[in-house]
């Protein structure tokens, strides 16, 4: 079998098609379960409400109208059509305005579509890009594929992928900063398992562990050292970014072959002090980056060596009829932003969409390839990130992540939640949209299934086998094992909904079950940072959220609803959606019970205290085998009773307990009253 994985490390995401499958995918997204997508209302201008306009048009008029529009993200939540219609009206005749509301909330949920009349509003509104809109700075940079609605038109080959594999809306990294994500794929490991991580008491975390830890462990096994268990051949082309140093460059940790750089193309420095970085052939060095990056009066720039690359190892590979991994990692996205000169002023985005096209070119040229070769059945191609969007990188230079919040290196989820698509012709039916949870570790695992290799049985892997997504459209929770005993040494199995994690260095920061985030710690970088200029959340600071200091919320998380609040804005502040989930609740109770079984071996009594303490206390005492003690205000309780009284904020009140409930000696978890339905 040849198996090939691109990466394309793209730091905005991408651009709309023309194809009619996208149509599909788009009205696919919309039929979804009503509980796992928000459903989007259409207000144009000036008010007159209409639900599914844009999917009433015939496909030439969905075509038209996108030419004719922007859109514009990071808008105030107060903002009405009129406000917009004002703003942009300087533009061009504004035909109509949409503003996506949330069906559940009623929020709008903080972007906007502009219809002109003309299709040169559309360049001269983008002018108006990063400039301010009732106080906040408004983007017209897109943060999703063109499968999502963005009108562009950078990327038909992407949106072609799309529409001929499986697009995942819920991908994640392992860690909003490259090298970290990058070991999470190739070792199918969180970063605080493979030892790939950095501290969290940066200022702004340190981009390359590697000058911490020189580079990723000789313990750990990456993934095509685990291939040439079935004689694959491998080799990466672009950033490697796990080590710098000879021992833990590719050569030494499984790969055949290697074209590109030891870390990332920052510059031009052209100084002693801080030199461009080299640039690979194998073990030789070709030269420094500044002789392949910098293409303004250059026609061939490094990516299109990059694609050169890729092309004729494939080539290579199909007429020697060998099985190979080509890990395919641009970087022109990644500040400074670069682009051939074929490209430049191409997009309507500045550089930033120049690189945008300019990669886009090479999946089609690398996609076209395979089928030319006659192996394109036999071929799984991946396409995904490394993290989030980057909005620090200054105009032109950064990419947009939509509706979600802040960006590259914070855990919110416009650091984490990346772009994905899965292309196997003949395998993979075309047109699917998989709302799986899923992870770029995931891609190990898939990996070794695909090739049938098993991974290694001497330590936890993280990433999950995608093959029943893929292939079936299957949606895959994850088993738990759990130790525990009493007497006698017993393993369980927990069921959980698969689980995201969200790290930012060594410390978890949050993690996602189903549609429900918990946030544990908020940090988006520190006030020195800040105060220089350095903003991870440019015109989206939520009060309390994006916190400047590290602030804990281990005792009280905040929780949001991904599917209702995207932009993490609202925190839920009581539990009832929790109880009207049935799915949510058998989380929160797996949870419970996976939390007890490894921090209290022996439990004999649950207690719950009046009232909440009644919701939660006998589902846990039920999973756990055990009986469910309640706790309650004085005069409620049959029999008799003891009590205690104790003072409150705003008076005193006395609980009491059945005399016979506890007998001496027993262990008793007791399960209090933390959170309540109402308030703040």
């Amino acid at each position: 079998m040849i198996y090939c994985i691109v990466q394309y490390i793209i730091t905005g995401k991408g651009i709309v098609s023309i194809e009619k499958e996208l149509d599909a995918i788009q009205t696919c997204m919309l039929e979804m379960d009503e509980s796992d997508m928000q459903y989007e209302v259409e207000r144009p201008f000036p008010y007159s409400p209409q639900a599914g306009l844009f999917f009433s048009m015939t496909h030439e008029e969905k075509i038209d109208s996108d030419r004719r529009s922007i859109y514009v993200g990071n808008v105030d939540y107060g903002a009405t059509a009129d406000e917009l219609e004002m703003y942009f009206n300087g533009c061009g005749h504004v035909n109509r305005v949409t503003i996506p509301y949330n069906r559940f909330t009623g929020h709008p949920k903080g972007f906007a579509y502009v219809e002109f009349s003309e299709r040169e509003s559309v360049r001269t509104a983008l002018t108006l890009d990063e400039t301010l809109f009732r106080g906040r700075i408004i983007k017209m940079g897109w943060g999703d594929l063109g499968v999502f609605g963005e009108p562009s038109k950078e990327t038909p080959n992407l949106d072609q992928m799309a529409a001929q594999g499986v697009l995942f809306p819920n991908f994640y990294t392992a860690n909003p900063l490259c090298s970290p994500s990058r070991a999470a794929l190739l070792t199918g490991r969180l970063p605080v398992r493979n030892g790939f991580y950095t501290t969290n008491a940066h200022a702004r975390n340190a981009y390359t562990p590697q000058e911490i830890v020189g580079g990723i462990s000789q313990d750990e096994i990456l993934l095509p050292e685990l291939l040439k268990k079935k004689d694959y051949v491998s080799k990466i082309v672009g950033k490697w970014h796990l080590g710098h140093r000879t021992q833990y460059l590719p050569l030494n940790r499984g790969f055949d072959e290697w074209f590109g750089s030891p870390n990332c193309h920052l510059g031009p420095y052209n100084n002693s002090v801080r030199p461009n970085i080299p640039v690979y052939n194998n073990s030789e060095m070709k030269g420094r980056s500044e002789l392949l990056m910098w293409t303004d009066v250059l026609d061939v720039g490094f990516d299109p060596v990059c694609l050169q690359e890729g092309l004729d190892f494939i080539s290579q590979q199909a007429t020697a009829q060998r099985p190979f991994f080509l890990y395919w990692a641009p970087d022109a996205t990644h500040a400074p932003v670069y682009a051939s000169k074929r490209f430049l002023g191409k997009s309507q985005r500045g550089r930033y969409g120049d690189a945008v096209m300019e990669l886009d070119d090479s999946i089609g040229q690398l996609l076209a390839h395979l089928i030319i070769l006659g192996i394109h059945n036999n071929t799984l191609v991946f396409f995904s990130s490394d993290n989030g969007a980057a909005l620090t990188s200054g105009p032109h230079q950064s990419g947009s992540n939509g509706p979600f919040l802040c960006g590259k290196q914070t855990t919110f989820e416009g650091g984490m939640r990346e772009p994905a698509i899965a292309w196997w012709p003949g395998w993979i039916p075309a047109g699917t949209v998989s709302y799986q949870l899923a992870n770029v570790m995931d891609l190990f695992s898939t990996s070794l299934s695909v090739a049938n290799v098993l991974p290694p049985d001497d330590r936890v892997i993280d990433g999950l086998d995608l093959s029943p997504v893929l292939f079936n459209n299957s949606l895959l929770d994850s088993y738990m094992p759990l130790l525990y005993k009493y007497d006698i040494a017993i393993t369980v199995s927990v069921h959980l909904q698969r689980p995201i994690f969200y790290y930012r260095g060594n410390q978890m920061m949050a993690v996602r079950i189903g549609q429900y985030k918990a946030h544990y710690w908020t940090w988006s970088n520190s006030w020195e940072e800040f105060k220089k200029g350095i903003n991870f959340c440019p015109g989206q600071e939520v009060p309390g959220v994006t916190t400047h200091t590290q602030k804990e919320h281990t005792m009280q998380p905040l929780i949001f609803h991904l599917g209702r609040d995207p932009g993490e804005r609202y925190p839920i502040s009581d539990i009832c959606p929790i109880l009207k989930d049935p799915k949510a609740l058998a989380a929160v109770t797996d949870l419970f019970e996976e939390h007890v079984r490894h921090t209290y071996p022996q439990v004999d009594l649950i207690v719950g205290l009046d009232a909440r303490g009644f919701l939660f206390g006998p589902l846990l005492a039920q999973r756990l085998g055990v009986g469910f003690v309640p706790i309650r205000k004085k005069g409620k309780l049959p029999g008799l009773t003891s009590s205690v009284a104790y003072g409150l904020e705003y008076g005193k009140a006395e609980a009491e307990m059945q005399e016979d409930a506890v007998s001496a000696g027993q262990k008793v978890l007791i399960i209090d009253d933390l959170l309540a339905t109402g308030g703040e």
